[in-house]
């Protein structure tokens, strides 16, 4: 009976930690691609300028957490747009966001620069986006 436990829990922690590779390994292949002009439209995002998406949802406590976190910093340089997959399903789609909260940093030219996901520190935040 309990090796039969341990290969549960071990298929279990398994499982889990493919699902986090396979998640980090997809938002990383966004690195590079240019968003479509209508994703900008939708985010109403400023073209010429970065911006740092950071996607949400209203039953993440993570979410919660981050943005208890982020209380009173915004980046100076870089737009700052919050998307809430609840509402923005397409978008999220688009970006491949696969939990929350993650952040996309996208650049000037529209290209995805960087993609993090789960809760992140705020001075990693403001080191990706001053």
């Amino acid at each position: 009976m309990a090796t039969i436990l341990a290969i549960i829990v071990f298929a279990v922690v398994f499982a889990f930690i493919g699902l986090q590779y396979f998640a980090v390994s997809r938002a990383r292949r966004l690195r590079g691609q240019t968003v479509e002009p209508e994703i900008y439209k939708k985010l109403r995002v400023k073209k010429n300028r970065p911006a740092l998406l950071y996607f949400t949802s209203p039953t993440c406590s993570m979410c919660r957490i981050q943005e208890q976190e982020m209380q009173g910093w915004k980046p100076k340089q870089t737009q700052f747009v919050t998307v809430n997959v609840a509402q923005h399903l397409d978008i999220a789609q688009y970006f491949k966001i696969m939990g929350t909260p993650s952040f996309v940093l996208v650049d000037e030219h529209a290209r995805v620069q960087d993609v993090l996901i789960g809760k992140q520190p705020v001075h990693k935040l403001q080191a990706l986006a001053p």
